[in-house]
């Protein structure tokens, strides 16, 4: 018995068992039989129509079949005859081949071709490596087609294809005298010609016998078996030749000539010398052809271009634009690129594409070029002689991608090229060195992030609606935000850190990477954090750059290539913003990396015989310690580095050495903060338990810390420091115009120093503290008119942002803002930091004035020995003054915020003296004028003097009560305006008030304290930024947690601050119920009172304050009082003021200006809140007046369709109940009226509205007149247009019932509000209006 195979069996014993198996011929278990289905056969079949089934008797009665040997040996079966016989499956084969005799009669009729007389021809040996390569002719000039043949099909035609006589030959039915299809080749070596024409011969003998239905009979079973897509091809092609066969004469002459043409001008092209001397040595040059030779063809002169499209611009290797017609000598290698070949340099496009090149040296020439492209474009040189900013262009091109990518290069030229051109991107050096220069300034220190500002957009959250955002690609990122799609999505960080550590580039490439690590820390808390947390890279860059001991060297001066162990100032530049970038990380800095160590060793260097570099990295590390300092911390270095200090100061009350100032300024501007310090600590340890009860672990967290003793001794040798310096500068300035940095640092120093000793000394101490300043103050006094301060005061115009009119570059980007400096260059730089500047100076001049005199009471006295008179009364300060007040609010550079400081002192020592008991004159009006402009100028970080401003200033009523002399200038004006009696709109709680103008603004004076308190209240959520404001403002050290401030390029308050408390209620209460807007509170209603007086006071008293703020704007926000509360406008008070408003705001000069398409912040768009409003009004409207005026306004004409079409159409109730008679419309009807309407469904929307009786003269005297208006000129005009509809009209009118409404739109002549229904109408029509009514009856009768 045979055994079965087992898993794990080989092949060997699997053939084994086989073996066994078929040894003992044992039947298998299984057979594997094919079964197919009934009528089936397993093979294809193929049916020839129109041949019988069997093959003609006369030919023979079972033709020959070739059978395989295979075939032949099988046994031969009788099936004819038997009926029960059944054929297997494996045999069909032979029953088919033994019945099919057509098909075999076919296959057996098939000749093998005859190649006996064939000619083949041996490929012939050559001398050359490969075969010689065919070439075409060039037929280009022969061919005159219309549409453009291939190679092949122009070689093959001229082949194979008959001429046009050759055709005409043939005959028009195509029959010859032989066959042009076969030609015998194959039939027979010896009788093939003649075979092929006795088979041409049999086919036109067979083709005569047909007769033609015959004929028509096989081309329709033809044209049935074809394609007839195919079919259509070829009745296509058959009538286009019909039309070539009438031009084939003239077509073949031309083909002749032109050939002839080619030969000759090919014999010329022959003879003509080649642009250089053809060696017959060189490789393919045997054969010389011109085309590919004409590039070195002497280039044609360039153009200039055409005068309004321009050219493309073309930039050299310097980065600098070339003229279009630029004449440049070719071996400057400027004319390497295909388009327009004669001009000369590289355009952005080919720089971005050679940028990409596999060559190095094409890849490094490119990131140069872009480099110093970017660089000329920031500093402006490019701004005129371009149509659109390059930076922009090149931004939205990609070329942050660009520059990143090349920046992975792993060569070493291309990746410093990157560096460098990433560099000229995203570092501005002109700020960087602005910062540099105010950092000793009053807040110099404190700066604003580069992060840009992103207002969210404004749209209105669905139920149900998913609060996720879909994730933003890496190009959408960077192009909101440059620096944060470099650092969160490239990796950059990491990558910086590669190219330092690892590949160690030249010096150069060492600076660029550090300036571009400090403009990332500047660019945001968040970005510095990420850079801090970056493993490795602060610790390399403080290591390598930042040493405790190396040898400083210039690297501009001195060329240093390497600089890995010395001290590199771009490093120290990078600490301190760092340190700047938030109080925690400066800690880490201090803690983690040993910074106050270095610090010490810096700051306590000798500078005093060595280099610049060596001067510029003390200041840095002055600059560092101070902005630790502000945070409270490294205050031992004070104490370690005091003997060095005191020495310090008392040489150079000795030494005058000029190029020690910037030190000097530094090292005053760092023990001010000391002594902020010291009273910080203070006041830090004030509620703590006395030393004697402290553990010995609350002593060991105090620690060493700075207390007054340590720095009472400071104020008199700086204040020698200060006497001398400004002697100096009031006797010299005019003429040698010496360094303020040294002076105004001494006078913020003692004034933060007096500041801070009122709460630091004893009764005692005090009193020679108040002497002291009376000794300072009075000598500042003295030297006030002196001339040099009194020449500083004559400029101080010259460096104002404000009076200058400051606006930013056309090349700033909103994806990388920056602080409006293009370039170090004077011209370049922002008026407040030019050289020569006397703004920093003023700010610390004004402080200490206004400081003191707060400190100390006495100094404001007449008998104090001290005039503040000739301070307050400066006519060179008022003179600027008024030119700011003329100039509006001041731009939003970073840099303004030091000359909206300076107006702020100017500003409060004022009122000072406003408030004193000794009376000094002034111009109040423009104080007051000066403090509104500094509302909405001031910055972020400056809470606290907006706080000031509003509790003290911008509502006093010493301020803004209007003077005997202002009243009878604005006299005329207020009669002819506001004093006039005017009809008062209806009120429906009867409540009327005839109030003139006049009368309001005195009533809202005398309620400007509720007024103030009002927007003090609605600005209580600001009370933490005020606070944190007014810590900085007060130098509170402790509480001081970032040094940057936020909202680059914004001020702090908008222009249209007056109306924010009508925002917050509105946002508050319009999308609840209408039973919470009618629970409004007593306190709420009193806020839009309020509200509605000061702008009221404002457009009345200060008209040139709101002019900023758009009309459409103002309009907006007086609409969202309606929207509030469902009865608020009828209050007596708020429906009088918003009255006068309204007349204010609607003059003729201001319905002009009125666009109601302007974005307005903080609602979706003016056609929202026009919807809200006329729901308000169907719901709680009960008719008011005003409120149909205000309703009125988006209706006039020149407005968008859409606010017509919402009354017409979605509210259409509004025409019932907007009764506002006509003589209390308070706009010019003429806007309603004027241009006609050109909207035909608006004109039959009227026509419905007024046919149906839905809008009638009662109920709606102003929207009747208007549809009245319209309708009366749509139908009488005669344009050929609508004419059926304006018969369709006319006929109703003709035929209505209403008789007085027919006779309004037949006679309407035009709009007199004088009247009855406010229209005057024809008595009789006229002879062409007649005419046309008369030729409408036939057609109706």
């Amino acid at each position: 018995m045979l055994k079965r195979p087992k898993p794990g069996e080989d092949e060997a014993e699997l053939l084994e068992f086989q073996r066994q198996f078929l040894a003992q011929g044992a039947s298998p278990a299984a057979n594997l039989v094919k079964k197919t289905p009934q009528g089936q056969t397993d093979r294809d079949v193929v049916k020839i129509q129109e041949m019988p089934a069997e093959a003609p008797s006369s030919i023979h009665e079972h033709p020959p079949v070739k059978k395989s040997r295979f075939k032949a040996t099988r046994p031969v079966r009788e099936t004819k005859g038997n009926p029960n016989f059944t054929v297997d499956a494996h045999l069909k084969d032979d029953v088919i081949d033994d019945h099919d005799h057509s098909r075999a009669t076919v296959l057996t009729k098939i000749i093998e071709k005859d190649t006996r007389n064939a000619h083949f021809s041996v490929p012939a040996h050559v001398s050359l490596p490969f075969p010689a390569m065919a070439k075409l002719s060039d037929d280009k000039n022969k061919e005159p087609l219309k549409r453009k043949r291939s190679l092949f099909a122009q070689q093959f035609n001229k082949t194979s294809l008959p001429t046009p006589l050759e055709r005409d030959s043939l005959g028009k039915d195509g029959k010859g005298d032989g066959s042009h299809v076969v030609d015998g080749s194959g039939l027979s070596a010896t009788f093939g010609s003649r075979e092929a024409v006795e088979i041409h011969q049999e086919n036109l003998s067979r083709l005569t016998s047909l007769s033609p239905t015959e004929i028509a009979q096989e081309r329709e079973r033809l044209m049935q078996t074809l394609d007839p897509k195919l079919i259509e091809f070829l009745r296509t092609r058959k009538a286009q030749k019909s039309t070539e066969e009438q031009s084939s004469e003239c077509v073949a002459m031309e083909t002749e000539s032109e050939s002839y043409k080619s030969s000759v001008e090919k014999r010329a092209e022959d003879k003509m010398e080649p642009p250089i001397e053809v060696d017959s040595n060189w490789v393919h040059m045997g054969s010389v052809e011109h085309d590919k030779l004409a590039w070195m063809k002497d280039l044609p002169t360039p153009s200039a271009g055409h005068s309004q499209t321009g050219t493309q611009a073309r930039f050299d290797f310097d980065g600098n634009l070339l003229p279009p017609d630029a004449d440049i000598p070719v071996n400057l290698g400027l004319h390497h690129h295909g388009d327009e070949p004669e001009r000369a340099g590289y355009t952005l496009e080919e720089l971005f594409t050679l940028s990409r090149s596999s060559n190095n040296q094409q890849r490094v020439l490119a990131l140069n070029i872009l480099a110093k492209i970017i660089t000329q474009a920031k500093q402006g040189c490019l701004s005129e002689l371009v149509q659109s900013p390059v930076l922009p262009s090149i931004l939205d091109a990609g070329v942050v991608f660009l520059l990143r990518w090349s920046l992975d290069d792993s060569v070493d030229a291309v990746m410093a090229a990157a560096v460098a051109a990433l560099n000229a991107l995203i570092v501005n050096h002109a700020d960087e060195f602005a910062l540099r220069k105010v950092i000793h300034w009053y807040h110099g220190y404190r700066v604003t992030s580069q992060a840009p500002v992103h207002h969210e957009s404004v749209g209105i959250k669905l139920p149900g609606e998913s609060e996720e955002k879909p994730q933003e690609t890496d190009a959408v990122v960077i192009k909101r935000d440059v620096i944060l799609g470099l650092v969160s999505r490239t990796n950059f960080l990491a990558r910086l850190y590669y190219v330092l550590n690892t590949v160690r580039p030249q010096a150069p490439t060492v600076v660029a990477c550090l300036q571009i690590l400090t403009t990332v820390a500047r660019h945001s808390s968040q970005t510095a954090y990420q850079l801090m947390n970056q493993k490795g890279l602060v610790d390399l860059v403080i290591k390598e750059f930042f040493p405790v001991s190396g040898a400083a060297k210039d690297i501009q001066t001195v060329g240093v290539s390497n600089v890995y162990g010395q001290a590199v100032r771009e490093a120290l530049s990078l600490v301190l913003t760092l340190c700047q970038a938030g109080k925690n990380m400066a800690q880490a800095l201090l803690q983690k990396y040993g910074i106050q160590e270095r610090l010490l060793h810096y700051i306590l260097a000798d500078t005093s015989v060595g280099e610049e570099h060596s001067r510029a990295l003390r200041v840095e590390a002055l600059n560092i310690w101070k902005v630790c300092l502000s945070y409270g911390l490294a205050e031992t270095i004070y104490l370690d580095a005091y003997p060095k200090f005191a020495e310090e100061l008392r040489s150079s009350l000795i030494l005058e050495d000029v190029r020690s100032h910037d030190q000097l300024s530094a090292l005053i501007g760092c023990l001010e903060m000391a002594v902020a310090t010291a009273t910080a600590q203070h006041k830090k340890h004030g509620f703590r338990r006395d030393v004697e009860t402290m553990d010995e672990a609350s002593v060991a967290e105090t620690g060493p810390s700075l207390n007054w003793a340590h720095v009472t001794d400071l104020a008199q040798p700086i204040s020698l420091i200060m006497q001398s310096q400004l002697t100096h500068i009031a006797t010299n300035y005019q003429i040698s115009k010496p360094s303020l940095q040294l002076c105004q640092s001494c006078l913020n120093f003692l004034t933060t120093y007096f500041i801070c000793a009122q709460n630091q000394l004893h009764e005692g101490d005090l009193i020679n503290c108040l002497q002291e300043m009376e000794k300072i103050f009075s000598f500042v006094i003295q030297h006030w008119n002196s001339i040099g301060l009194q020449y500083i005061r004559t400029h101080i115009s010259a460096y104002s942002n404000i009076v200058q009119h400051l606006k930013p570059s056309s090349e700033m980007s909103s994806c990388l803002p920056d602080y409006w400096n293009s370039s170090v260059e004077e011209e370049h730089l922002v008026p407040t930091v030019r050289l020569h500047t006397t703004i920093g100076f003023i700010v610390a001049l004004y402080r200490l004035l206004y400081h003191f005199p707060k400190i100390h009471k006495g100094l404001l006295k007449s008998g104090s020995g001290v005039s503040v008179a000739s301070v307050i009364q400066c006519p060179d300060m008022w003179s600027y003054a008024r030119k700011i007040v003329q100039s509006g609010s001041a731009a939003p550079s970073y840099f303004t915020k030091f000359e909206t400081h300076l107006l702020y002192f100017f500003i409060k020592i004022n009122m000072l003296l406003l408030t004193s008991e000794d009376f000094v004159s002034f111009d109040r009006l423009v104080l007051h004028h000066l403090s509104l402009t500094l509302i909405t100028s001031l910055q972020y970080g400056d809470e606290y003097l907006i706080h000031d401003l509003l509790s003290t200033v911008t509502f006093s009523q010493q301020l803004c009560k209007r003077s005997s002399e202002e009243i009878a200038a604005s006299g005329l004006k207020d009669m002819s305006v506001s004093d006039q009696p005017s009809t008062c709109l209806h009120v429906v709680s009867k409540d009327e008030a005839q109030l003139t103008s006049a009368r309001l603004s005195e009533e809202a004076c005398s309620c400007l304290p509720s007024v103030r308190a009002s927007y003090m209240e609605a600005f209580a959520d600001m009370e933490g930024a005020v606070m944190k404001s007014r810590s900085h403002f007060f130098q509170g050290n402790i509480e001081t947690l970032t040094c940057y401030t936020s909202s680059i390029g914004e001020s702090l308050m908008p222009q249209d601050w007056v109306y924010m408390p009508l925002i917050e209620l509105y946002n508050q209460y319009s999308t609840v119920g209408l039973e919470v807007q009618n629970a409004l509170s007593a306190c709420q209603l009193d806020m839009v009172r309020n509200v509605l007086r000061w702008v009221f006071l404002l457009e009345c008293n200060r008209t040139a304050r709101l002019e900023n703020v758009p009309i459409t704007l103002k309009i907006s926000r007086i609409m969202c009082v309606f929207l509030t509360g469902n009865d608020m406008f009828l209050d007596r008070t708020v429906h009088c003021y918003m009255e006068g408003l309204l007349r204010l705001l609607s003059t003729p000069a201001n319905m002009r200006r009125l666009d109601l398409e302007l974005p307005i912040p903080g609602l979706p768009s003016f056609y929202d809140l026009y919807v809200a409003l006329l729901e308000q009004f169907e719901a709680v409207s009960f008719g008011d007046s005003l409120f149909a005026c205000f309703l009125l306004i988006p209706v006039q004409q020149k407005h968008d369709l859409k606010y017509r079409r919402a009354i017409w159409t979605e509210y259409t109730g509004i025409l019932r109940t907007l009764s506002l008679p006509l003589n209390e419309l308070l706009f010019d009807m003429e806007d309603f009226l004027s241009p006609e309407e050109t909207c035909v469904e608006i004109v039959r929307l009227y026509f419905q509205s007024v046919y149906s009786g839905k809008l009638r003269p009662t109920w709606s005297p102003v929207l009747y007149l208007v549809a009245i208006h319209h309708i009366n000129r749509f139908m009488y005009t005669q344009d050929g247009k609508h004419t059926h509809l304006k018969a369709t009209m006319m006929e109703k009118a003709l035929t209505c019932s209403n008789q007085e409404l027919s006779h309004h739109l037949v006679h309407y002549k035009n709009a007199d509000l004088t009247q009855p229904f406010g229209m005057e109408l024809y008595t009789e029509l006229p002879a062409i209006r007649q005419k046309y009514i008369d030729s409408l009856k036939p057609q109706h009768s």
